[in-house]
């Protein structure tokens, strides 16, 4: 994910191919496309979720993983988000 000033510029999924607009996954992964959009998510996650763990980018602060068991006596509904290949563009 490329993003500017909180808005999303482009977005490549794992397999190389770009991910646009009218995609019907873009809703849901630009929930955590961007830094203050990934905290907010996070946010509601630790006020709702049985189980959250976290680690942060020691220079940036951001998260770098989540993972979020939402129920824990439920199946499939864990989430788990990694950032990775973070950079800044200037």
């Amino acid at each position: 994910v490329e993003a500017k000033d909180g808005q999303i510029v482009s977005m490549v999924g794992a397999n190389g191919a770009e991910v646009l607009d009218t995609d019907p996954a873009y809703v849901t992964l630009a929930q955590y496309a961007n830094v203050d959009s990934l905290f907010t998510w996070l946010g509601d996650a630790l006020a709702n979720a049985d189980k959250v763990e976290v680690t942060y980018d020691a220079t940036y602060g951001f998260p770098t993983s989540i993972a979020v068991d939402f129920i824990t006596e439920a199946t499939d509904d864990e989430i788990w988000i990694e950032i990775s290949n973070f950079e800044v563009v200037e």
